[in-house]
């Protein structure tokens, strides 16, 4: 009752917000069935948490909803300083985002895009100019040319350095360049071409940092503010950064090893491929940006294009993957798998060391959105777990051997019976 009674408060909150703000546009009320349905995906995610929780010895989480084109609800489980007994918030409890950067480095390369500083179809070399310096591509047998600016944010570039692991404390980072030269925190390799571009599906957090790169020379100013002036401040993302140092926990959450110790946050060179740090009720605002809104709003909500916000969810050439559910195909910053409905979901993984595992997935024709955030090594499980209760509440049957398998859905385990 608690629950249905703040979805119908929030929803109310949404529709007097849209009608005083866009007086000529009609907002768009979702039937009676559609909340009910909603309410239901709140209130079974809420009874499953506490029992993810302790099955897969999680400490600390945060999930946030959105439905129909807005935030409307999210909750902090367990704990953000297991020691200090302080409860995750959703809204003020910090984590590290990992590799949900990409989306947000992905938008932040489309604004330029709009603005006709970056063209998604051409060498990405070229359209560096000086930024580089004199660093180069290495020459390889692959045909550099055709590593396009679309096919770097797409991971069908070809490129290597899947991945970094970032630096403890009191390692001091590298500059980008060096990093690109070759990256101390992923066993020094340099960035380069290894397969044919165009071709396949090959991860590369390395070429997020030529991307990064791109950005700082084509905005002219540094990544970090790039990020937040064009993508994080229109959205009131206010608690979401890049910084070159982790926060203080708290509000930081503490993260913990494999082993179940607690583990200092690490700092990156790879901003863009692993450094956003942000909250889940942030992250559910980012979601928003890729789907129609309540009052007429397009995608994109005036910060991009539609037509951009289309591309980014339209699936390249080759880039078929398994990333987190099997099938699924790869557009410009956004995991994309087919649902049995015919509707497609867009869904991005995180995951930085020691254990921050995170996930944010959206069916953008449908205006809904899922965001859950970790703190230990049973989050990546947890989060998939999640993702098929929540699919399944909404009444979105996936394909059974797409979630690996381990999809169960145990009432024992998720204490949801009656």
């Amino acid at each position: 009752m608690r629950i249905a009674f703040f979805a119908s408060v929030t929803a109310l909150s949404a529709l007097l917000m849209c009608t005083a703000g866009l007086a000529q546009a009609s907002c768009r009320q979702i039937t009676d069935h559609q909340a009910d349905i909603d309410v239901a995906a709140q209130q079974q995610i809420h009874a499953a948490m506490p029992g993810l929780l302790d099955h897969y010895q999680v400490p600390g989480a945060a999930v946030a909803l959105v439905h129909n084109g807005v935030p409307d609800w999210s909750q902090g489980y367990g704990l953000e300083i297991p020691d200090q007994r302080i409860a995750v918030d959703p809204s003020r409890t910090l984590f590290q985002a990992a590799s949900i950067s990409k989306t947000v480095t992905a938008l932040t390369v489309l604004t330029l895009v709009q603005q006709g500083r970056v063209t998604l179809d051409q060498a990405i070399m070229p359209q560096l100019q000086d930024g580089a310096g004199s660093w180069q591509l290495p020459a390889t047998p692959y045909d550099r040319t055709a590593v396009t600016v679309a096919r770097v944010l797409s991971h069908t570039a070809g490129l290597s350095v899947p991945g970094y692991g970032g630096f403890p404390p009191g390692t001091p980072a590298q500059s980008l360049l060096a990093s690109l030269k070759g990256a101390a925190d992923a066993d020094d390799t340099p960035l380069k071409v290894i397969k044919p571009p165009g071709q396949g599906f090959d991860y590369s957090g390395g070429g997020y940092s030529l991307l990064q790169l791109l950005i700082r020379t084509q905005a002219n100013e540094p990544f970090a503010n790039a990020a937040a002036q064009r993508i994080l401040q229109p959205l009131s993302m206010t608690n979401s950064r890049f910084p070159t140092m982790p926060a203080a926990s708290p509000p930081l959450a503490e993260t913990f090893d494999d082993q179940g110790k607690r583990a200092p946050a690490r700092h990156f060179t790879a901003l863009a491929a692993a450094g956003l740090q942000t909250t889940a009720t942030d992250l559910a605002k980012l979601l928003t940006l890729l789907m129609p809104g309540p009052c007429g709003e397009e995608p994109g909500r005036g910060v991009l294009e539609p037509a951009l916000i289309e591309r980014m969810l339209t699936a390249m050439p080759n880039s078929d993957n398994d990333l987190v559910l099997k099938g699924s195909r790869y557009g410009l910053g956004m995991a994309l798998y087919p649902l049995a409905s015919g509707r497609q979901l867009a869904y991005h993984p995180g995951d930085n060391l020691p254990n921050w595992h995170n996930l944010i997935a959206t069916i953008p024709e449908r205006g809904v959105g899922l965001v859950v955030m970790t703190n230990a090594a049973g989050g990546r499980a947890l989060r998939k777990d999640l993702l098929c209760l929540w699919l399944d509440a909404l009444g979105e049957s996936h394909h059974g051997d797409s979630m690996g398998g381990d999809c169960a859905l145990d009432a024992d385990i998720y204490h949801t019976s009656p």
